[in-house]
């Protein structure tokens, strides 16, 4: 069966929303579907909670989930095609979406080399409506030159802007110990900011040692709500948006479905 044929077995009641969309002849919606599989459940396991359906409409769900990816995350050829969503929560999910798909594929397919996980941590990972900001904590290699995750969270911070929002990335070593943030100004170095809070400015290019000012708690690190790269792991409740719009695109992306 062809991806556009899978696809004919979703209804979406309502365009633009995935929470709408529903498997045909059902009313099963396609988010609590995927949820399952987000959380673990095989094709074996949700065949006999939901007899009704069959494995097709499975990998109709998946295919689904790649539609909204696309939709969602792939930056088109021309930069300047892209149409972002609307509404404050649907747009931080896309642009998060967005930066870690840009980050795991940066290299010709290849993630950027000394990104070791990507996490979602802070509002954005709960059902809080009105979210802050976009908070990543990302795990890096020693040796790691920050320089092209810096230009990458400036974009993202950017994004988020729009929507009078904004970006932090939190960053910890492989020890799991917190070092600081990415330094989101253009130019990094010693003495370049008179103002530069980071207790080492420059020593670490584009590391913003703020240690003074942000702690992060073990647990938090060890154990953040939700890991989104290299393994998918949601500890936390999911909400519908976040679900539809970050989880299941990427495990799609991922090839992470049983």
């Amino acid at each position: 069966m062809t991806h556009h044929e899978l696809l004919r077995r979703i209804t979406v009641s309502t365009p633009g929303d995935p929470g709408s969309a529903l498997i045909r002849g059902t009313s099963i919606a396609v988010i609590e579907v995927l949820g399952r599989f987000a959380r673990g459940e095989s094709t074996e396991e949700l065949l006999r909670r939901y007899p009704q359906l069959v494995e097709e409409d499975l990998h109709a769900c998946a295919a689904y989930a790649t539609e909204i990816a696309l939709l969602w995350a792939a930056p088109p050829t021309e930069e300047s095609a892209y149409t972002p969503p609307t509404g404050t929560r649907l747009r931080l999910i896309a642009e998060a979406l967005r930066f870690v798909r840009g980050v795991i594929a940066a290299d010709g397919g290849s993630p950027l080399e000394g990104v070791m996980r990507i996490a979602l941590i802070g509002s954005l990972a709960t059902a809080k409506p009105d979210p802050g900001d976009i908070d990543l904590l990302i795990t890096v290699a020693s040796g790691m030159e920050l320089a092209p995750l810096a230009s990458r969270a400036r974009r993202l911070h950017e994004a988020a802007e729009t929507v009078h929002r904004g970006a932090d990335l939190f960053l910890t070593d492989e020890e799991g110990q917190y070092i600081g943030r990415i330094c989101r100004q253009i130019d990094c170095g010693h003495g370049v900011r008179i103002n530069c809070r980071a207790l080492h400015c420059g020593r670490r290019p584009f590391l913003y040692d703020d240690l003074h000012l942000v702690r992060l708690s073990a647990r938090l690190i060890t154990e953040p709500p939700i890991i989104l790269w290299p393994n998918l792991i949601v500890r936390v409740p999911v909400p519908n948006d976040l679900q539809a719009g970050l989880i299941a695109p990427l495990q799609q992306l991922l090839g992470n479905w049983k």
